[in-house]
């Protein structure tokens, strides 16, 4: 009796010691991970819809990698967007350059993703990069959901213009304008971005400021400067502001 009772007890422990492995074995590879959205239902958001694609040529194999997405959810911004711009030359299959990012996005919003002046390495099946034989690829990997909360950046932009300048002005052209704040809250970074189009609708051109520490209701001036002539001539143009509420 004693015999079978030691043997019980031993019995018991390594079956529990089998049970703790099975657990934790459990627990590291197969239990599902922690949703993306710490206070929202993931299931009824909407994905993120990619609106425009293009490259966008700034100089000898060169290129601005341009998509445009938006974000079709009313309540919840995305803390953070992981994504990609895959470049192809003459195959389509097998990418010769790849960029990596990460952005954010707000609720029911539509911005520019711009990864600017990307060298694009020669592929052996379409030698040089040019605009005829490149195509890129946009994908999200992963997307960092929130609900919208306080403040949501809203701002103005008054008097944007457009000019072409002349050598002796240091540059090719410009945009200039003014930001102000029309929210309560301070923000670090405020981005201004610009997208030239032709009289084709297709973009010829894009370029950036950023305006520090913009503080509500007041006015900041911006003068963005192309230094370098780029193709095509200017028959419209976007000006967008975006600033990182999260």
């Amino acid at each position: 009796m004693r015999r079978s009772a030691k043997q019980f007890f031993i019995s018991l422990i390594l079956l529990a010691i089998v049970c703790a492995v099975v657990f934790l074995a459990y627990f590291f590879f197969f239990s599902p991970a922690p949703p993306l959205c710490e206070d929202c239902d993931t299931k009824d958001l909407e994905k993120l819809k990619l609106e425009l694609l293009t490259p966008v040529k700034t100089g000898d194999n060169r290129y601005d990698l341009v998509a445009r997405i938006r974000n079709p959810n009313q309540t919840n911004g995305a803390k953070k967007i992981e994504y990609s711009f895959k470049i192809y030359g003459g195959d389509d299959m097998n990418p010769i350059e790849e960029v990596v990012g990460t952005s954010y996005i707000l609720a029911n919003q539509a911005k520019y993703i711009i990864e600017p002046n990307v060298e694009v390495p020669a592929s052996p099946a379409s030698g040089a990069a040019s605009p005829g034989n490149i195509k890129i690829k946009f994908s999200v990997s992963q997307v960092e959901w929130r609900k919208m909360e306080g403040d949501i950046p809203v701002f103005a932009l008054f008097h944007p213009a457009y000019s072409s300048l002349k050598n002796e002005q240091g540059g090719f052209a410009s945009f200039t304008g003014t930001l102000v704040n029309k929210t309560s809250s301070l923000y670090k970074l405020v981005r201004v971005v610009v997208v030239l189009f032709d009289s084709n609708n297709s973009i010829i051109s894009t370029n950036l400021a950023n305006v520090e520490n913009v503080s509500p209701n007041k006015d900041y001036d911006f003068n963005i400067i192309w230094s370098e002539p780029f193709l095509g001539i200017m028959a419209r143009y976007d000006v967008e502001a975006y600033a990182n509420p999260f």
